[in-house]
């Protein structure tokens, strides 16, 4: 262990408001932190003597204890720090080679004489649906295909027509039947949503969808479904690296 009291250590390191540069290099940092604890204990222990109680050793205990503690905080200050630093360069980035939904158009390379900073944008994007119209996309769909039982022969009919025929007692149906059939039409229409993702619509089978209802002839219902789509892109951050650029001799 290194002797704390061979050290004076700083009673405070002033912190600039933007550069770091007034602390000193993590390695001194964490030295000078460690060494600071070790004297501060050290004289602590010096006054307990050799063999203290229990009890005597409380105050030393609580007083460790916060400082595990404030350590522990200040370690969550600097990654709030550092997260706030990386915030910061995304946003001047994107101020400098300019943005779309928030994300930098570019990368960007910075000489520095210590190595090459290189900003890399990492971005995807973000679907959300609306889902409300697409339900409504997916009944039209529903109401409007020809019936299972009736398409492909002479008599074939769409839900709506069958059910006005049926109200108006313009079919041989019993109109008893009415309640089952919407029942099976809504159960279709749930099966028909479900299928087009888990729980939450997927994109891609709601594309699927749309272009097999185009394929049934209905473009503007298909468009319908598309327009449910909205696609954003996302910041998912912007990643620094610097390039070490070997000194020339003299």
């Amino acid at each position: 262990m290194t002797d704390p009291k061979a050290e004076r250590i700083p009673f405070a390191v002033e912190l600039a408001p933007i550069s770091m540069g007034s602390l000193p290099e993590p390695v001194e940092f964490t030295r000078l932190f460690k060494l600071g604890i070790e004297r501060a204990y050290a004289v602590a222990r010096e006054e307990l003597g050799p063999n203290p109680t229990a009890e005597q050793t409380y105050a030393l205990h609580r007083t460790m204890a916060k400082g595990f503690d404030l350590a522990k905080g200040y370690k969550s200050a600097f990654e709030a720090g550092r997260k706030l630093f990386s915030e910061l360069q995304a946003e001047l980035l994107a101020d400098a080679v300019g943005e779309q939904d928030g994300v930098p158009n570019s990368n960007l390379t910075i000489p520095d004489a210590e190595g090459d900073i290189t900003l890399k944008v990492g971005s995807s994007n973000v679907h959300t649906m609306d889902e409300e119209g697409l339900k409504a996309a997916v009944a039209a769909r529903v109401i409007g295909h020809d019936r299972p039982e009736t398409a492909g022969s002479a008599e074939s009919m769409s839900l709506t027509t069958f059910v006005r025929d049926l109200v108006n007692g313009d079919t041989t149906e019993d109109p008893e039947r009415l309640g089952e059939v919407l029942a099976e039409a809504l159960m279709t229409g749930m099966d028909t949503y479900a299928e087009l993702g888990s729980f939450k619509p997927q994109v891609s089978k709601v594309r699927e969808f749309a272009a097999e209802v185009a394929r049934a002839g209905d473009d503007p219902l298909s468009g319908a479904v598309l327009a449910t789509i909205d696609t954003k892109r996302k910041l998912d951050g912007v990643t620094m690296t610097r390039k070490t650029i070997p000194r020339k001799r003299r």
